[in-house]
């Protein structure tokens, strides 16, 4: 009888103690307690993927059932440790609830921004979009001389028409028709030397 009073006074003084020691936190710091679970040894589960706390035991004391719990959440809110805790035996035996409490550092209509952007009065206008219409309307600028004098270039080439090579009869006809009429001068004879001269080149050449 007296052992069974003894049991029911420690199960009370211990949910007292974890009461009292309830621990809080903030959303990804380790938080840290010492509480006393009475029955058999315990141990931490293995946490689960989808899990968003994790907890470990860093120091435990069976003999006087005292267990140093840490633990620490990616979410903000209430949870219970004992959840996360086992026996050692695989017994059935319940835990008594740990309460903890996560708080979050940030406001909840907070956005995420770790630094405040600064509002631009014209979004689009913004120094990557400056530099990329500065850069355009530079390289038009530059590209449009070389455009207009291509142009022009392919304007005159165009309207230069090939003209057909004048032959040594037409240049020698006029000059033997003055040689004829003898109103040759001196620089007309030079002429028709040099022509005939190229005329007979050409008629050995076919020969």
């Amino acid at each position: 009888m007296k052992h069974l009073v003894h049991i029911l006074l420690l199960y009370i003084g211990s949910s007292l103690l974890m009461l009292a020691a309830e621990a809080e936190t903030t959303v990804g710091m380790d938080g840290r307690l010492t509480v006393t679970i009475p029955g058999s040894p315990v141990t931490a589960k293995r946490q689960r993927h989808d899990s968003t706390i994790s907890v470990s035991i860093l120091h435990a004391n069976p003999a006087q059932h005292r267990y140093t719990i840490q633990f620490s959440a990616e979410l903000p809110g209430t949870y219970n440790l004992a959840e996360n805790l086992m026996r050692n035996d695989g017994s059935d035996q319940s835990i008594p609830p740990i309460p903890v409490k996560v708080t979050s550092v940030l406001p909840s209509t907070h956005n995420g921004a770790l630094i405040p952007a600064k509002e631009h009065p014209y979004p689009f206008f913004t120094s990557y979009w400056t530099f990329l219409i500065a850069a355009i309307i530079l390289w038009m600028l530059c590209a449009y001389p070389l455009f207009i004098r291509g142009r022009k270039r392919q304007i005159e080439v165009d309207e230069i028409q090939p003209t057909a090579p004048i032959s040594i009869d037409k240049i020698l006809q006029p000059l033997l028709d003055n040689a004829a009429n003898n109103q040759l001068d001196d620089a007309s004879k030079a002429r028709l030397e040099k022509a005939a001269i190229i005329q007979l080149h050409q008629l050995l050449a076919q020969s």
